[in-house]
């Protein structure tokens, strides 16, 4: 059972590795830290194959991974999160010849997830987590990168910063300068909570950690765009049980828009009900971002500027924005159900009123299969994008589908693809060339099951 996987490249030869954690199910007691070497571009998914980055690792049971060189020597380190055993353990990476170190571990904290960041703007790697004892004393906590007197580096059990968060399982921390402002910003996700963002003020040695306005609630998406243009990213919530809320970046921090005539004019007025997906994207070309709004039991919404488009009787579970007929306009590919019919849609872009054509282009589903993701991608190279759907039901039978786009405003499902033909749900699909041949391979994030990486070798 892998529980995190991460890329790096930890020789310096180009080309990323994969380190995995987890736990072995076929080893009672077999928890494991492996590097899955990338040798020109092929990657070994094997036990024998792989470095053992921890030798200790049994008896553990790791939960989040991130790569950093935090003793600046040119070398990807790791550090890696054991909620269960209350430890975060550091790996020194010894010069990329595949030896590694623990070179500490600290005890006592139950970490679900950790990211690097540079909070002191040093030059030095700090570590972020989220510490989640449960009781109500959820923490965000930043360990700053000390140097001792023997010139290593070091992390103190009782040396970091720390701000209460709303307790639950925060799954994700990650670190951006959202605000442009020179500092790092901090975002968490929350598995039972409002999920928040932190702006960091000051110097290090008196830091404050501010929660921004962004108010608690939940939600099942989220997407950054410029929605006013006005130069900074702004946040698009698809809410779980309420409305689509969207909240305008002001620079020093976020407001619901609509809060404010002035200082937060409102934005579209948004449904509520379901677990909704909203997307940004230019759909009319005009040089502003558009909204789709869709939730599955009602339908896709299109927000243009002040006009509103609905596309009824689509139960829409996830959205995605592509040119699919190459005229430069962007298209729209909704992956859910139409009542028992339960079909996914491709709606082409005709520029003029009413902008997406009301005659879809569509293609059956299996019995008894929704489409959850959804993700375009020119696979094989025709300048025409194709797509990838993840699907997830009862009695599952292809949790995959690969479609290619047949230049005619036609998609053909791929047959001979070898993709999986097995009852996993296929929560997410994504594109990325992995082994940097100039072609997209395709990644599967599953729900009960493992991920994969497929390697695309034309029509996989």
């Amino acid at each position: 059972s892998i529980n995190d996987l991460a890329w790096g490249d930890y020789n310096r030869d180009g080309y990323p590795e994969l380190a995995i954690g987890g736990v072995d199910l076929e080893a009672p007691g077999g928890g494991f830290v492996y590097l899955v070497k990338n040798s020109a571009g092929s990657l070994a998914f094997t036990k024998s194959g792989a470095i053992s980055i921890d030798q200790d690792a049994s008896n553990t049971s790791l939960f989040d991974l991130a790569w950093g060189d935090y003793n600046r020597d040119g070398y990807l380190d790791l550090a890696g999160t054991f909620p269960n055993q209350q430890e975060l353990r550091f790996y020194l990476n010894l010069n990329g010849s595949g030896s590694w170190n623990i070179a500490q571990i600290l005890s006592g904290i139950t970490a679900y997830a950790l990211d690097w960041v540079d909070i002191q703007r040093d030059g030095w790697l700090d570590l972020a987590l989220t510490n989640s004892p449960g009781g109500g004393n959820g923490s965000l906590r930043i360990y700053p990168n000390r140097i001792d007197s023997s010139g290593a580096n070091n992390f103190l059990f009782n040396d970091f910063i720390s701000v209460f968060l709303t307790d639950g399982i925060i799954s994700s921390v990650r670190g951006a300068d959202r605000d442009n402002d020179g500092d790092l910003d901090l975002s968490v996700v929350n598995q039972q909570g409002p999920s928040q963002q932190f702006t960091t003020f000051g110097s290090f040695l008196n830091p404050r950690l501010a929660e921004n306005a962004i108010a608690a609630f939940q939600a099942s998406s989220v997407a950054w765009g410029d929605y006013n243009g006005d130069g900074r990213l702004d946040l698009l919530y698809g809410g779980a049980g309420v409305a689509t809320q969207l909240y305008r970046n002001s620079g020093a921090d976020f407001c619901l828009a609509g809060s404010n005539p002035v200082s937060c004019p409102a934005g579209p007025t948004f449904d509520s009900g379901g677990r909704r997906t909203a997307i940004f994207g230019d759909f009319d070309a005009n040089g502003n971002l558009d909204i789709a709004d869709g939730v599955p039991g009602g339908q896709v919404k299109l927000y243009r500027g002040g006009s509103t488009q609905s596309i009824n009787s689509v139960e829409a579970y996830t959205l995605a924005f592509g040119d699919a007929d190459g005229d430069g306009l962007l298209d729209l590919l909704i992956g859910g159900k139409d009542g028992a019919a339960r079909q996914s849609y491709v709606y082409l872009n005709k520029r003029v009123a009413p902008f997406l054509d009301s005659t879809s282009i569509r293609w059956p589903l299996p019995t008894q299969e929704a489409t959850v993701s959804v993700a375009w991608a020119d696979f094989n190279h025709d300048n025409h994008l194709d797509f990838a759907l993840g699907n997830c039901h009862a009695n599952l039978s292809n949790s995959v589908q690969l479609y290619k786009n047949n230049r005619d405003n036609t998609f053909s499902l791929v047959t001979n693809a070898n993709l999986p033909a097995f009852g996993y749900c296929t929560r997410s699909v994504a594109w990325a060339d992995y082994d940097g041949d100039g072609d997209p391979d395709l990644g599967l994030g599953n729900d009960g099951a493992a991920s994969f990486i497929y390697q695309n070798q034309g029509n996989f």
